[in-house]
């Protein structure tokens, strides 16, 4: 208790770090090669995805736990 939470200095955002994710797999893509109802980008912090977007995250980041 009494802790508080740091501000991230540079934090480029949420498809920065998604984007930067991927490519570290191997794999490049651009958030325009989906349409605009599958991502959803409320602001730099909360990102929605559905659809095709979701599918293809789900299936490059299954079982890296």
């Amino acid at each position: 208790m009494g802790e508080k939470l740091g501000v991230m200095a540079n934090y480029r955002g949420v498809m920065a770090v998604i984007i930067e994710a991927a490519e570290n797999k191997g794999v490049r893509f651009d958030i325009s090669d989906f349409s605009n109802e599958d991502i959803e980008s409320l602001n730099q912090d909360v990102v929605i995805f559905r659809g095709k977007a979701h599918d293809f995250l789900h299936s490059l980041f299954e079982g890296t736990e």
